[in-house]
C-alpha cells in the first residue's frame, strides 16, 4: 500500500507538471488559444459538456467518453467547435452530431450532411489534407472510388464528401480555420474558398 502511495505522488507531479506546461506554452503542439477555452468552458457552464472525474462528455451523447488525460489535442478543438456551432452560429444541438462518416462533425439539414467539420492539431496538417483532396482526388473521384482508403485519410475525406454531398466544408485547427462552399459534378467536387461557413436560417 505504502508503494502505491509512493506511486500515486509521482504519477500526480508527473501530471501536473504536464499540465502546467501545456497551459502556459502557446508555442507548442498542444497549445490552448483562449477562444478555444472559452468556448469549452461556456460548454461545461452550459451543460453542454459535462465532466466526470477525468472524463469529457457530449451531453448529446453520453455514450461517447473522452480521456482528458490521453491529451489528444483533437478532442479539444473539437468541443469548442461544437459548442461555437450552437453559441455561435445557431445550429441546434440535435443537428450537430460527432464522428460522423469519418468527419469529426457534421452538421444536419433536412436530415441531410449540410456542413461537414475536420479538426486537425496542426495548420501544416490542415493545408497537406486541403491540398492533397483539391489536387489529388477531388477532380476525378470514379477513377479511386474503389481503392482502399485505409490509412488515407484525403481520401477517405474525398470519398464522403462526394457521396454525402454536403454543401460546406470547414477545417479548423488551434491557429486556423479554412471554410469551403462545395460545388458537385459527375466526376467530383471543387472547393471553393469562402469566408466561413453559413450561421442558422
Amino acid at each position: 500500500m505504502e508503494t502505491r502511495s509512493w506511486f500515486a505522488n509521482i504519477l500526480t507531479d508527473g501530471a501536473k507538471n504536464l499540465i502546467e506546461k501545456i497551459v502556459a506554452n502557446d508555442s507548442g503542439r498542444r497549445n490552448f488559444p483562449d477562444k478555444e477555452l472559452e468556448l469549452i468552458k461556456q460548454g461545461v457552464e452550459k451543460g453542454i459538456i459535462i465532466i466526470e472525474g477525468n472524463k469529457f462528455i457530449l451531453s448529446p451523447s453520453p455514450e461517447r467518453r473522452y480521456d482528458a488525460f490521453s491529451l489528444n489535442r483533437e478532442y479539444f478543438i473539437q468541443f469548442a467547435t461544437f459548442i461555437e456551432l450552437i453559441e455561435k452560429y445557431g445550429y441546434a444541438i440535435k443537428n450537430c452530431r460527432f464522428e460522423y462518416h469519418m468527419m469529426d462533425i457534421c452538421v444536419f439539414l433536412n436530415e441531410k450532411p449540410y456542413i461537414y467539420i475536420e479538426t486537425k492539431v496542426s495548420d501544416y496538417e490542415t493545408k497537406e489534407l486541403i491540398n492533397k483532396i483539391k489536387e489529388m482526388y477531388s477532380k476525378d473521384l470514379p477513377k479511386y472510388q474503389n481503392l482502399p482508403d485505409r490509412g488515407n485519410d484525403p481520401l477517405r475525406k474525398a470519398k464522403y464528401i462526394f457521396s454525402d454531398k454536403p454543401g460546406f466544408l470547414k477545417i479548423i485547427n488551434p491557429k486556423n480555420s479554412y471554410a469551403f462552399s462545395i460545388e458537385y459534378s459527375k466526376e467530383g467536387f471543387k472547393l471553393k474558398e469562402i469566408d466561413d461557413i453559413p450561421k442558422a436560417q
